[in-house]
């Protein structure tokens, strides 16, 4: 099951109140509003900070990658040589009867 800030349910997301509109302070509406509204940038900074640390790490391995093309490719150059080395020094001989 998947938890997130998508899942959390506030005042302002369910749309009741326990007092009225027109009784109730805009003090507190605008505090419920602001801690909301911190929560939320809270959420996207940490969301921001994993994104940076699989990005690094993504990068990381990509670089492994080319490297190991890289010497891969390289020991496939050098068998190739050495096939055809081989190839060479095969002296045959014309055998008549």
């Amino acid at each position: 099951m998947r938890r997130g800030l998508e899942r959390i349910k506030t005042l302002g997301s369910t749309k009741q109140r326990s007092i009225p509109l027109k009784q109730r302070s805009l003090y507190i509406e605008l505090f419920l509003l602001s801690t909301e509204r911190d929560r939320f940038i809270q959420e996207q900074n940490r969301i921001s900070k994993s994104m940076y640390s699989v990005q690094e790490r993504l990068n990381g391995i990509d670089t492994q990658l080319r490297n190991l093309k890289k010497t891969l490719d390289a020991k496939e150059g050098k068998i190739n040589k050495i096939q055809d080395e081989r190839k060479k020094q095969w002296n045959t001989v014309k055998l008549s009867y």
